[in-house]
């Protein structure tokens, strides 16, 4: 499994309602996974289609989002028994060289005591944090988790619809004479657009996604934690 497959695999874990089968039918076949032997799961990622213009959620600011997320998971802790997430609200525009030292600041004070959460806190002018404990120790004290942004709540819930209805379209003959062997079908999709997928974004998502397909069920990926991708009925 690649690292996109692994995480669609964690999160079909999570639900535990059946035994995950990674690639049931032989590699490179039609699904990707089972779930309890009746439900088929395939894996895809979400794209922009050539012919869009603009720029992406990824490319408007790549350097911002990497230079928090070393911020974050340069901070040293010797012992720690679990990791915890820091969830980020940005507001545009912002100095993202000073916010990353201001939020590694506030890190390593929070490190001073391992267990310690705590709500949004304004640690630099358009940046707010939170810290949650991750219930389990990871590679590092701190991991990214959500990251939002009120300018971009509307525009990443239209990007999202654009690109799971490719997604769907994209997959859709692969159900065909599929259901004798399968109850049910779904289908995963990922990209950084899904990672902080607020409740408005979501809740936009699942009103305005009207599409005709054989997929039940349409899982949002998060890619850095599983277990707060999301899960919406297509039918």
């Amino acid at each position: 499994m690649d690292r996109y497959e692994t995480l669609v695999f964690q999160y079909l874990k999570s639900l535990d309602i059946g035994k995950v089968v990674f690639e049931p039918d032989g590699p490179y076949t039609f699904p990707d996974f089972s779930v309890g032997g009746n439900i088929a799961v395939e894996a895809t990622r979400l794209v922009k289609h050539l012919e869009d213009c603009g720029d992406t959620l990824e490319t408007i600011y790549p350097g911002m989002h990497a230079s928090l997320r070393n911020a974050i998971e340069s901070v040293a802790q010797d012992q720690f028994s679990v990791s915890r997430y820091v969830s980020l609200n940005i507001s545009l525009p912002i100095d993202r060289i000073s916010a990353s030292r201001a939020l590694k600041r506030f890190l390593i004070k929070i490190a001073e005591y391992p267990l310690h959460e705590c709500d949004y806190i304004e640690v630099f002018e358009g940046l707010r944090a939170r810290v949650n404990l991750a219930g389990r120790k990871q590679g590092t004290p701190f991991s990214l988790g959500i990251v939002n942004s009120p300018q971009f709540s509307g525009w990443v819930a239209s990007e999202i619809l654009d690109q799971c209805v490719q997604a769907i379209h994209k997959k859709e003959l692969r159900l065909f004479g599929r259901d004798r062997d399968y109850k049910e079908f779904w289908l995963a999709v990922g990209s950084h657009l899904t990672i902080g997928l607020n409740d408005y974004t979501f809740a936009t998502v699942e009103k305005d996604l009207k599409v005709e397909t054989g997929f039940r069920k349409l899982l949002l990926i998060d890619g850095t934690n599983p277990a707060i991708s999301r899960m919406l009925s297509l039918n």
